[in-house]
């Protein structure tokens, strides 16, 4: 299971990554990128997969970045998910060996319970 630390920081990474490729690529070529918060919108908007598509890259390049980020976002939202579950799993797993400890000190209290009547009948 990864750290929940280490995916933001990827998260993170990749969007300021794409926002800076982007701006780098798109500002004078887009009309519709014309600063460096621009690219950071387009970035969130495509990480989430989301796509509203009032921004959307002209250059080849940014197109390729555009795939990679949406391709990252999938697998992000992935990894969150799969986290979640195994600690889901993980929690379940935990209740029952605790119930089965419950049970095993249960039976052993009556057995001890059935000796000392044994005991106290002689």
């Amino acid at each position: 299971m990864l750290d929940a630390k280490v995916i933001l920081v990827y998260a993170n990474g990749v969007v300021i990554l794409s926002s800076t490729v982007i701006a780098s690529i798109e500002i004078g070529s887009n009309p519709a990128i014309n600063s460096f918060a621009d690219s950071l919108w387009w970035s969130l908007v495509t990480v989430t997969t989301v796509g509203y598509g009032d921004i959307v890259p002209q250059t080849v390049i940014g197109r390729a970045m555009g795939v990679i980020l949406m391709i990252s976002g999938v697998g992000l939202f992935g990894i969150v998910t799969a986290n979640l579950a195994s600690f889901l799993v993980r929690t379940e797993e935990s209740k029952e060996a605790s119930l089965n400890l419950l049970v095993g000190k249960i039976d052993a209290l009556r057995q001890e319970i059935a000796e000392l009547r044994n005991e106290s009948s002689f």
